[in-house]
Parts: structure tokens; C-alpha cells; sequence
């Protein structure tokens, strides 16, 4: 719960307040959580998923450099359905690079976060100067 209210953008004398315990109490459980998020992604790192990660994006960015050039060649600028399929060959493999970016391990974190984290409705500081212009 002390997660939720400080994702919620309580204070931890608040947090404190409203969970009935004290303020040394919500501190330990924030320094938990941080240790366990610390521990997660520490563990990511020695079983190289990052690197992994990190290069399978990259092998995925190459491959639509390489088809795009493809597109540049003059073969290919004079067969239609040639140049076709190598569009829809890129657009498929930037599908791809947007899953991949999608699965990374701090995305999982966030939509965790999103999904067991009931938040109040916290009003957007730039959101209120642009309402301002509106009327």
C-alpha cells in the first residue's frame, strides 16, 4: 500500500497519516521497495538481458537501414511490385522494433505500476497553462 501512495505522489508524512503507522515505518517500506526494484534490475544486468535486449534492437535497426537502401537501388525503383514488397517488409520489421521496445524491462515495470497502482488523478502542471489559451 506505502507503494501505491508514493507512485500517488504522497508525502511520507502523509503516507504515514493516512496508513495509521509512523513516518520511520513508511521510510523502511520505501527502502524495501527500492532495494527489491534495485535487486530486479541488478539481476537483468548479470544475466545479460539488457545487452541481449540492447542488441536485438539494433540487429532489428539494421535491417530496416538495409531495406531501405534496398529501396534506393535501381532495380528496385523500376519493379513496382518489388518496391512494394519492400515497404510492407519495413513497416513489418518497424512493427517489430516497436514490440521489442514495448517488452523491455522498464515498460514492464511501468505497466506493472499502472495495472496494481490506483492513483488519485493527479492534475498536469502544463496541462493547466494550456487551458488558459483555450478559452
Amino acid at each position: 500500500m506505502t507503494r501505491d501512495l508514493v507512485i500517488s505522489g504522497y508525502s511520507q508524512e502523509k503516507i504515514a497519516e493516512k496508513l495509521n503507522v509512523s513516518s520511520r515505518t513508511v521510510r523502511r517500506d520505501i527502502r524495501k521497495n527500492r532495494e527489491g526494484s534495485k535487486q530486479w534490475l541488478e539481476n537483468l544486468a548479470k544475466d545479460e538481458f539488457v545487452s541481449i535486449y540492447r542488441e536485438t534492437l539494433d540487429g532489428v535497426k539494421l535491417g530496416i537501414m538495409a531495406l531501405n537502401e534496398m529501396l534506393e537501388e535501381e532495380q528496385v525503383k523500376k519493379d513496382p511490385y518489388l518496391r512494394l514488397k519492400i515497404i510492407k517488409q519495413i513497416s513489418q520489421e518497424r512493427k517489430n522494433y516497436c514490440e521489442l521496445l514495448h517488452s523491455g524491462p522498464i515498460v514492464w515495470s511501468i505497466n506493472f505500476a499502472l495495472k496494481n497502482c490506483k492513483s488519485e488523478k493527479m492534475p498536469h502542471p502544463i496541462m493547466g497553462c494550456l487551458e488558459e489559451f483555450q478559452n
